[in-house]
């Protein structure tokens, strides 16, 4: 096996290699550094012929001056190989140029052109190895595709749910170490919350949408509630009829967002009294008592944008709503452009990061524990840290230019498969406050409704 081939061997190979590679071949080299670097000596950088090498097998175990054949050859299709005999007469002048060149005209060989030997030499391989069924173990598996579809990972890694558990599928890992690729979900009821991190175009709001997609086709209304504050391209729209979303927020929702972030604090002091008996937490809960209640996912797509023009409001109690929200089924997942783009003391509540292309090749290590990797210039191509930091290419429900049709297809299917069930809406105060708003407050003079509080929503009576 042919190892390593490098034109510049110095700083490539190293001590290391040199020491467990037996045979050498030193083509020309640039100088004679290049030549020591390789064969312990400068005889390379002296070679003047195309093809002309040393061959040196251990430490001069055996050493000598070769020359490679020449694969380009035209190859003519025949079966009888013939051998093109030169008569051709050329009247050369006193400096050796040729002044005419005179053939005997005949031709030594007629046939079909197909190309030069080294193809034809390999298709025949190729052709007869297919013919036998002869194959050999591949050395590494196959580079990542840039594009993955998520129904055809599910299929491939023969992907199943468990009830409750939120964990979707989102990408495929490399681990070319390992020679090992795998299934990338995130766990999000195992797992916590998340960050998700990359500059516009990386492939960062790409990978949140295929999570939407994901999660509202894995797990049923019943298990899953999810509220997505798109603060990006507004992309997430397409998902606001599906029975998981409770509402689609965006920036100029100014009510809906403040109500929402107080709407999460509410169901969480509900269920701090409710888990209370059955050791304070989500998974306990449902273990023991028999009963289900939803996971509640948040996302905020676009977190620079929501703290600019709403932190000042609701910073305090979204920090507070991240630190414990975990133990009650309620989870984060938020997105941002930038390492230090979310405030450090809500960050530390978000331990899990993903990452895709970022501006400064630093923040990398700052964000994965000290990784050297980079990651490919791929949209939807990024880091994660599982064991050790891998490369990993997110999934995509279908193509681009399908993706509106196949959503709204699935979201149709799913409307008639939970026909009675869905997520809560985000409540607002209303333009006008009926009076079948209202009609469970009104119980006779003792109870008379006048109107909603905008700050809590709640009915106030007289």
């Amino acid at each position: 096996h042919l190892i390593l081939a490098t034109q510049k061997p110095s700083g490539v190979v190293n001590d290391q290699i040199w020491s467990n590679s037996k045979f050498k071949v030193c083509l020309k080299v640039q100088d004679r550094s290049d030549s020591q670097e390789m064969i312990k000596r400068p005889d390379a950088a002296s070679l003047k012929e195309t093809g002309r090498f040393y061959l040196q097998v251990g430490y001069d175990e055996f050493f000598a001056l070769g020359q490679s054949a020449w694969t380009g050859a035209p190859y003519y299709e025949s079966d009888v190989r013939k051998k093109k005999v030169d008569n051709t007469i050329s009247f050369v002048y006193n400096l050796g140029a040729p002044i005419k060149v005179v053939d005997d005209g005949k031709q030594s060989f007629t046939g079909v052109l197909k190309g030069e030997e080294l193809p034809n030499i390999m298709k025949y391989m190729v052709d007869l190895s297919k013919k036998e069924n002869i194959q050999v173990k591949q050395l590494w598996l196959n580079a990542l595709p840039p594009v993955i579809y998520i129904d055809g990972l599910k299929e491939k890694y023969e992907y199943k749910k468990i009830d409750c558990d939120i964990n979707p599928v989102i990408g495929e890992y490399d681990a070319p170490d390992l020679q090992k690729q795998g299934l990338l979900t995130m766990p999000i009821t195992q797992g916590g919350n998340w960050i998700i991190y990359g500059i516009a175009d990386s492939g960062k709001d790409e990978v949140v949408n295929s999570l939407v997609y994901s999660c509202i086709t894995t797990y049923s209304p019943v298990e899953l509630q999810m509220y997505l504050m798109d603060f990006g391209a507004e992309t997430l729209r397409m998902y606001r009829k599906a029975p998981q979303v409770g509402d689609v927020v965006f920036q100029q929702d100014a009510d809906k967002v403040t109500n929402l972030i107080r709407m999460i604090s509410s169901i969480m002091e509900q269920r701090r009294k409710l888990f209370a008996d059955f050791g304070g937490n989500y998974i306990n809960y449902c273990k023991t008592s028999g009963k289900v209640l939803p996971n509640i996912m948040v996302i905020i797509n676009g977190f620079e944008l929501y703290n600019e023009n709403y932190g000042d409001a609701t910073f305090d109690l979204l920090a507070t709503i991240t630190r414990d929200c975990q133990k009650y089924g309620v989870y984060f997942v938020m997105t941002s452009t930038t390492a230090n783009g979310i405030r450090s003391r809500l960050a530390q509540y978000l331990p899990n990061h993903l990452c895709f292309q970022m501006n400064d090749k630093y923040d990398y290590s700052s964000l994965l524990a000290r990784t050297k990797l980079e990651p490919s210039n791929i949209v939807g191509r990024g880091l994660v840290k599982l064991d050790t930091v891998y490369e990993w290419q997110s999934a995509v429900p279908c193509d681009k230019e399908n993706l509106s049709t196949i959503v709204l297809e699935k979201i149709n299917q799913l409307l008639e498969a939970y026909p009675s069930v869905s997520a809560p809406k985000v409540p607002v105060l209303p333009e006008v406050v009926s009076i079948a708003y209202c009609k469970e407050k009104l119980t006779g003079l003792n109870s008379v409704p006048v109107g909603v509080e905008k700050e809590s929503l709640d009915i106030r009576c007289l």
